[in-house]
């Protein structure tokens, strides 16, 4: 589900019609031209945080653990987990807490070590440059 803050009233839309569409765009287009900052998340970021969240609340079932059990041990809110675990944006140190007590944050981070990538793999000899500049 996509959702965007507009002045004070928000809009919520879960099947894309043409009209609701053209709408929303207008009522962006007016919002940036007010000074109200618009935030637009790539649908391919949208996807992964879904899953991602899908994932966390599989994870925390097979825990045997309530949202409540989560956010306790996390030092999170409750909103917190439950926002993760429907894909909506969280803070990164939050998000790392909680996969901490779902026993997901070495996996996660492990998922990201760029010597496990097939560049990675192939430059792994190569002595990394303290600083990366552009070239002009």
């Amino acid at each position: 589900m996509s959702t965007h803050t507009a002045s004070s009233q928000k809009l919520r839309y879960n099947v894309f019609s043409i009209s609701q569409l053209r709408y929303d765009i207008e009522n962006c287009m007016l919002c940036t031209s007010k000074g109200i900052a618009v935030k637009y998340t790539p649908t391919a970021v949208t996807r992964n945080l879904r899953t991602l969240g899908e994932h966390a609340s599989i994870q925390r079932k097979l825990l045997s653990l309530t949202v409540n059990d989560v956010a306790q041990r996390a030092g999170v809110s409750a909103t917190t987990v439950v926002n993760l675990e429907h894909g909506k944006p969280v803070r990164t140190d939050s998000l790392f807490a909680v996969l901490g007590i779902l026993q997901l944050a070495k996996p996660a981070i492990d998922a990201t070590d760029p010597y496990h990538t097939d560049l990675g793999a192939l430059r792994a000899a190569e002595q990394l440059p303290k600083r990366v500049r552009n070239r002009s």
